[in-house]
């Protein structure tokens, strides 16, 4: 155990935790009920799973979740954290080709983090269950800080 600890590469660990902890933010914001939030647990770990074993079912997953899940979350957030200014500008997200752009640069800064840290967790040296298993816990982590955040803000 403490010599995975030592492998572990802290950058990368950090930067899953604060992606996710902005989409527990953006969940605990929308006072999503509980059903979303276990989708928001199931679906981080399936995407640590396929990111591991699959690069081919990785990449759409993060796509489809991206489509469906993160761009409206990100919308309604700001629709209830943000002023006017940023109303008029999430109307303009009503087009669906600037709806769609939005979900592609969402879905790379989300595939980002996890690819890197993917590539460097498999540097390493560590077994696939131990990436697996460090990806799922950080963004656990990340899920609950976020969560935290926005019962304090």
């Amino acid at each position: 155990m403490n010599e995975t600890i030592k492998k572990l590469p802290w950058l990368t660990c950090v930067v899953i935790i604060f992606f996710y902890c902005l989409y527990g933010w953006g969940l605990t914001v929308i006072s999503a009920p509980i059903l979303y939030w276990a989708i928001a647990f199931g679906a981080s770990a399936f995407l640590s799973m396929t990111i591991t074993y699959s690069f081919l079912v990785s990449l759409p997953t993060i796509l489809l979740a991206s489509i469906f899940v993160i761009t409206p979350l990100l919308l309604d957030v700001s629709v209830i954290r943000g002023g006017d200014v940023l109303l008029l500008l999430v109307n303009n997200f009503r087009n669906v080709f600037l709806f769609a752009t939005l979900a592609v640069v969402i879905a790379m800064l989300w595939f980002s983090p996890l690819f890197w840290s993917h590539r460097v967790l498999k540097t390493s040296d560590l077994s696939t269950k131990k990436i697996i298993g460090i990806l799922t816990f950080c963004s656990w982590v990340g899920l609950g800080l976020g969560r935290l955040l926005g019962i304090w803000y």
